[in-house]
């Protein structure tokens, strides 16, 4: 009798064992589906970082450094703007808006200060379908010290003006960063409230100061755009390698000459689609 209640006993923990077991492994099962499904509703709600809508780039930036969107800008001279089409969702028109201390479009200020405006096309060529990007070209902060406020003030009018003509994005550009002017750029970007993109070298990409200036662009909600000049393929390829933390997480957008076109291939090979050209494309025969 005592040898007989010693296995029935035996029996009954094995059994509860089993069972408590995969009672176990039921919970973990059911708690991970629930983990699964939270998850999935919040990817759900996300936002896309990267829209391909057009519309003016500044506007509802939430968080920096990360630009809001990807373009394929192609060039047209000023009196050309108007004629701009393309079937391309990404793609806007890009034009010259001040370039080497002149306008390219009429304007009230030049009319003003007395400069000729007959041959300059008009600052209603903006009102057209078509996304529109102008290249604003920034001196003042070159500038002489005993010129230099007149300058910036006429140049912030000007801004203002080429504002109210009606591009979606007004890109400034710096022909020159240095350890001694960088903070004054990004602060001449930062109270320009209309647009938010600043345009600087290539060069700056292996410069001392590219870390701090990407840094603090992005604390000022600066999207950064790079002016290739004299790229070659190769070096572009090693480039974009070698400094890849850049074009990722800041979506840097490319500006190329026309006849840079073939460096398209490099952008795509490497899932770079932010790009615009700042002069013409020569057209195929």
């Amino acid at each position: 009798m005592a040898i007989f209640k010693r296995y029935n006993t035996r029996k009954r923990r094995s059994y509860w064992g089993l069972v408590i077991w995969i009672l176990c492994i039921l919970l973990i099962f059911i708690a991970t589906a629930v983990v699964g499904y939270v998850l999935g509703e919040r990817a759900e709600g996300g936002e896309n970082l990267l829209p391909s809508e057009t519309g003016n780039h500044s506007a509802g930036i939430t968080i920096a450094p990360l630009a809001e969107r990807s373009v394929h800008g192609e060039y047209a001279e000023p009196e050309d703007v108007s004629a701009f089409t393309s079937e391309d969702p990404l793609a806007l028109v890009s034009t010259w808006l001040y370039r080497d201390g002149q306008s390219n479009f009429k304007t009230d200020t030049d009319a003003l200060l007395g400069r000729s405006t007959k041959e300059l096309a008009k600052l209603d060529e903006f009102n057209i379908e078509a996304a529109t990007s102008g290249f604003f070209e920034v001196t003042c902060v070159y500038a002489d010290e005993k010129v230099r406020d007149i300058v910036e003030t006429y140049e912030r009018s000007l801004i203002r003006e080429f504002e109210k003509g009606g591009p979606d994005e007004i890109v400034l550009v710096f022909n020159d960063v240095t350890i001694d002017n960088y903070e004054d750029i990004l602060n001449f970007a930062e109270s320009v409230n209309y647009t938010k993109l600043l345009c600087v070298p290539y060069t700056l990409l292996k410069d001392d100061i590219c870390a701090r200036f990407f840094s603090q662009a992005a604390e000022k909600q600066l999207t950064v755009a790079l002016m290739a000049d004299d790229l070659r393929e190769k070096q572009f390829t090693e480039d974009i390698e070698n400094y890849a933390f850049y074009f990722t997480k800041y979506n840097v957008r490319m500006v190329l000459l026309g006849i840079d076109d073939y460096l398209l291939d490099v952008l795509q090979e490497n899932s770079i689609l932010n790009y615009q050209f700042y002069s013409a494309r020569e057209e195929e025969e």
